[in-house]
């Protein structure tokens, strides 16, 4: 349509010209043809961009608009709108936009308006990210006669509606601040001071720097001397890298010098000339000096108040204030009230604001503010220690002295072997974010610390504070529990000890560690033994046992004495309920069978707690002398009479003896003629070597033969015995 109305534009100005000419001659208005109708009729019903100006500080560089992003950019479209249309009536999302080359552009407070029928105003705040890049303004005006039109078929049937522009974000450098000229020289000369703008911002990252310098001679006059430009390398600081010094190489020992300095940006644009007098450029004050005491910490908060943290007993931060600038008046306020001249005074907890004002004639004056907040530093949180639930304290010592100096906590471990210590972090502030660490790895505010030792660390953060890491070492020590000594015996009193000798010929004791998995030693009169180990009776012993375990604390030893006893045993002889069995084994006799006469005794010692000795009884087993019995030789003969004879015996060591004795052993060879003899005699063994000798049933006497006169006799008794 727009190729064939601008056709049409040479119908317009005849028509134009007919109707200029037919009015001054009072003519009547001729018809026009339809297609210079279609042509007014289009005109005057629809709208189209005109031109882009941009408002905001910008310089053509290479035919580009270069655009200064100092301030929030601003951009106007002149739009033909005859109708006089509302013209941003897009119904989602805005009519225009910014991009640049790979998409990522980022800027905020973006507006759009039409300020009249005419024009549009765009807004926008750049990030300094973006500094140096190509940015396109894309978008279209949508008159309110397209309301309900998609953008494909407006571009379509109307794209004059549309434009695109480019340009590139150029900001000045900011400016140096504090220059002057201080009063100490290097290497003989006076040099420039000033600092350095922001070099985190791509603004300023890779300016240069124009530097002139000036002879004050003894008139005091200036003169020109020369003029270079340097880059942050040159710098003649050696402490400090935001602090710019230099001086001329050419430059005179120990004269006067003025200077002037003006920033180059990385991309050609300028910031303002300043001198360090007036006359030769913009002379800007130096800022005041506001020290404080403590120091800044470097953190503001989104209000803008720069914190001091100062130590937790203390309650004031100090202040001074002064100048470098000779001849300058200073005034200002603290907490709104006025001073004149250097000042100095103390802060109190909490939020203050410091003006002061630097004023001299022919100089740009200065005026500095600190928001200042007064805060106390971070407090290391309160950390509390448990074992089985109730809380205990650092009053221990750590027994390996690897670990002397941490503080020691001592628990006591279950029988199986297990226990921990329970923590539980508080923060000094429940505002405070605490990142707690057990010997490097993240774990929660509460829980539980094996034993051994551990490092806590304690990472406090606040916002606006600075953040401080406490460590906390904490050594774990375990107690062991009491071990077990434990004998198999059938009593116990005090150190005194009885078992069964029918059972056992010793005593079995146990030693069972306090806790498991302790290492144990156990020993026995300073010998070492097993675990399990056995006492013999009559005896007196002391057993040692010694405990230890990693992380542990060495108890005393467990130290017992051990007075051993057998329980009191009994031997019974009754030979008629055969509880006692009497055999003889008979030898050189010259008959085969025989009534045999005499006697034989079992006699055995035993204690007498009331004379407090030992003391032998007797007890016949055998006796004949008139009544004739049948036995034999060269066999065992049982000699059981039809006599009771029964007794039992009490032993109370294995050591007591039992002696068994013969009267004249002889045969009965009758008719008047003489008895053959054997002669008398006794035999002894301990009551141990009876039970060695013991059957089933019985504990048995037997010794070797008794001799004499050509004839033995051997004797074997059984007992049964009993507790």
């Amino acid at each position: 349509m727009n190729r064939n109305l601008q056709n049409l534009k040479p119908l317009f100005l005849v028509l134009m010209a007919s109707l200029f000419f037919t009015s001054c001659n009072n003519f009547a208005l001729p018809d026009y043809n339809e297609p210079v109708k279609e042509y007014l009729e289009y005109w005057s019903s629809t709208c189209q961009v005109a031109k882009v100006n941009f408002i905001s500080e910008n310089v053509t560089i290479n035919d580009i608009p270069n655009l200064s992003a100092s301030k929030p950019i601003e951009i106007e479209i002149y739009a033909i709108n005859p109708q006089k249309y509302r013209l941003l009536c897009k119904q989602s999302g805005t009519n225009f936009s910014l991009s640049n080359d790979n998409g990522s552009l980022s800027y905020s407070d973006y507006s759009e308006t039409q300020s009249d029928i005419s024009i549009i105003k765009i807004k926008a705040t750049l990030s300094d990210k973006s500094e140096g890049q190509l940015i396109t303004l894309t978008g279209g005006l949508w008159p309110e006669n397209r309301l309900l039109w998609s953008e494909d078929e407006l571009k379509d049937t109307f794209h004059e509606l549309f434009t695109t522009v480019k340009f590139i974000q150029n900001t000045p450098p900011d400016n140096i601040k504090n220059l002057r000229v201080p009063d100490n020289s290097i290497n003989n000369k006076h040099y420039v001071s000033f600092e350095i703008p922001d070099q985190s911002l791509n603004r300023n990252s890779g300016s240069t720097y124009e530097l002139s310098y000036y002879l004050r001679e003894a008139d005091g006059n200036l003169y020109y001397k020369g003029t270079k430009k340097v880059s942050l390398s040159d710098n003649r600081n050696s402490s400090s890298s935001d602090i710019f010094f230099y001086y001329f190489d050419e430059q005179e020992d120990y004269l006067s010098y003025e200077y002037t300095v003006q920033v180059v940006g990385p991309r050609g644009l300028k910031s303002e000339l300043f001198s360090t007098v007036p006359g030769l450029g913009v002379k800007e004050l130096c800022e005041p000096e506001i020290s404080f005491t403590p120091g800044l910490s470097g953190n503001t908060d989104n209000e803008g108040y720069q914190y001091i943290e100062i130590p937790f007993s203390e309650n004031n931060a100090s202040y001074n204030l002064i100048s470098y600038e000779t001849g300058a008046d200073i005034s200002g306020t603290v907490d709104g009230v006025n001073f004149n001249g250097a000042h100095n005074g103390t802060l109190s907890l909490g939020k203050h604001t410091i003006t002061a004002k630097i004023r001299k004639d022919n100089c740009r004056e200065i005026t500095v503010t600190k928001k200042i907040k007064v805060v106390k530093e971070l407090q290391k949180p309160s950390v509390n220690f448990f074992s089985n639930y109730t809380r205990i304290y650092d009053t221990a010592d750590a027994e390996n002295t690897n670990y002397t100096n941490y503080g020691c906590y001592n628990i006591n471990l279950t029988s199986s072997g297990t226990g921990a210590l329970e923590y539980n972090i508080t923060p000094y502030n429940t505002e405070d974010s605490v990142n707690v660490q057990v010997d490097g790895s993240s774990v929660s505010s509460t829980g539980y610390l094996a034993l051994g030792p551990h490092t806590i660390t304690l990472s406090v953060s606040h916002p606006y504070y600075i953040t401080k890491t406490f460590t906390e070492k904490v050594y774990v020590q375990g107690i062991l529990r009491t071990p077990e000594i434990n004998p198999v015996c059938t009593s116990a009193s005090g150190d005194n000890y009885e078992f069964s000798y029918l059972t056992s010929d010793t005593m079995q004791v146990l030693v069972n560690p306090g806790n498991t998995g302790n290492n144990i030693e156990v020993l026995v009169n300073d010998s070492p033994v097993d675990q399990e180990f056995f006492l013999e009776p009559d005896a007196s012993y002391t057993v040692k046992v010694k405990q230890s375990r990693q992380y542990c604390k060495t108890p005393e030893p467990l130290i017992k004495t051990m007075n051993v006893k057998i329980k009191p045993v009994t031997l019974t002889f009754n030979n008629h309920s055969k509880a006692g069995i009497l055999d003889v084994y008979l030898t050189g006799f010259s008959k085969g069978d025989f009534d045999l006469k005499g006697q034989i005794r079992v006699e055995y010692n035993y204690y007498n707690p009331a004379t407090g000795n030992y003391e032998y009884k007797t007890h016949i087993v055998f006796s004949y002398e008139n009544s004739k019995y049948g036995v034999s030789k060269n066999c065992w003969q049982n000699l059981n009479d039809s006599d009771l004879r029964s007794f039992t015996m009490t032993f109370t060591s294995p050591s007591d003896e039992i002696k068994v004795s013969m009267s004249d052993i002889r045969r009965n060879v009758g008719g008047g003629g003489a008895d053959e003899r054997l002669g008398g005699g006794s035999k002894t063994m301990l009551l141990k070597d009876c039970k060695q000798n013991k059957d089933d049933d019985y504990w048995i006497f037997i010794s070797d033969a008794i001799t004499g006169n050509g004839k033995s006799i051997t004797p074997r008794i059984k007992f049964t015995p009993g507790e």
